[in-house]
C-alpha cells in the first residue's frame, strides 16, 4: 500500500551569495513515515539526557474498563493524582518523570515512566496507586547506570510509542530534562528564511546537478555553496525546474 506524504511537499529556504541552506518542513505526525522516526528519536534523546533514576510501571485492572481508550484515560488521570501525593511525600525530593504509553499484546495499554528524583518503596506506591484506581499493579524498578538506562530507553522508547484516543503518546514534566535543547524547527520560517513548494529529497541532486557543491546534515537539513573552481552555479529556481525528480524513499513521488 501506498503511503501518503504529508510533510515533504514544502521546504524551507535560506539563500544567501554565496551559501543556500534548506529544509524539510515537517509535520511532526506520528503517521509520517520519515516525522515518526525523527519523533522517536527525539524522545529517546531526551530520556537518556536526563539520565533517570527508576522505570516506573502502572497498569489498571482491564476488566474495570470498556475499552482500551478507557484504560488509558485511568492511567493518565491516575498519574496526575498520584503526583500530587508525591508531592506531600515527606521523603520525596524533585519528582520528574518522562512518561510513554506501552500497548501491550492484548491492546491493554501499560504506562512507563522514567523518572529522576528520590527512590519511594514499592510498597508506598502500591498503597497511593491502589488509593487512586483499586488496582496494585505496580513495578519500580532502580537504574543503576548509564547502560542499565539506555537498556529501559531503547526497550519502551525504541519501539512505536502507542496511541490511545484522548492520550498524547508520551509527555514530561516540567524540568525532565533541563539540558535539552529545542530541536530545529524548520517549518518556523522567519528572518530571511523563505519557503517553495518542491519534493524534498529533489532538492539536493536539483543543486548538485546545478552546479552546487551539497553538504547533507541530519534532521533532513542541507547546506550548498559554490565550488571552489570552475563555473559558477545555477541559481536556486533554475536548479529545481532543470534538475531531476528523486522519488520518495518508500516509493511515492
Amino acid at each position: 500500500m501506498k503511503l501518503t506524504p504529508l510533510c515533504t511537499s514544502q521546504v524551507s529556504v535560506k539563500t544567501e551569495p554565496q551559501e543556500i541552506t534548506a529544509a524539510a518542513v515537517r509535520c511532526k505526525r506520528w503517521s509520517c513515515p520519515v516525522c515518526s522516526q525523527i519523533n522517536r528519536n527525539r524522545v529517546i534523546g531526551i530520556a537518556r539526557r536526563a539520565k533517570p533514576r527508576a522505570l516506573l510501571t502502572l497498569t489498571v485492572r482491564s476488566t474495570d474498563y470498556a475499552s482500551p481508550d478507557d484504560a488509558a484515560e485511568a492511567l493518565k488521570r491516575g498519574l496526575r493524582l498520584l503526583r500530587l501525593r508525591l508531592k506531600r511525600h515527606p521523603r520525596l525530593t524533585n519528582f520528574q518523570f518522562l512518561a510513554v504509553f506501552e500497548k501491550h499484546k492484548s491492546g491493554w495499554p501499560h504506562l512507563h515512566l522514567l523518572i529522576r528524583g528520590s527512590f519511594l518503596p514499592w510498597q508506598e506506591l502500591r498503597r497511593m496507586w491502589e488509593g487512586i484506581t483499586g488496582s496494585y499493579m505496580v513495578d519500580i524498578r532502580r537504574i543503576a547506570s548509564e547502560g542499565q538506562a539506555a537498556l529501559y530507553v531503547s526497550k519502551y522508547i525504541g519501539k512505536d510509542l502507542a496511541a490511545f484516543t484522548g492520550c498524547k503518546r508520551w509527555w514530561r514534566s516540567h524540568a525532565y530534562s533541563e539540558e535539552d535543547v529545542a530541536e530545529y524547527q524548520a517549518d518556523k520560517a522567519g528572518g530571511q528564511w523563505g519557503r517553495l513548494i518542491a519534493g524534498w529529497y529533489s532538492v539536493g541532486p536539483a543543486l548538485e546537478a546545478g552546479g552546487w557543491q551539497v553538504d547533507y546534515q541530519r534532521g533532513h537539513r542541507l547546506t550548498a555553496r559554490p565550488p571552489e573552481r570552475g563555473p559558477p552555479p545555477k541559481p536556486l529556481r533554475q536548479c529545481l525546474n532543470e534538475g531531476p525528480i528523486v522519488a520518495m524513499p518508500w516509493g511515492v513521488q
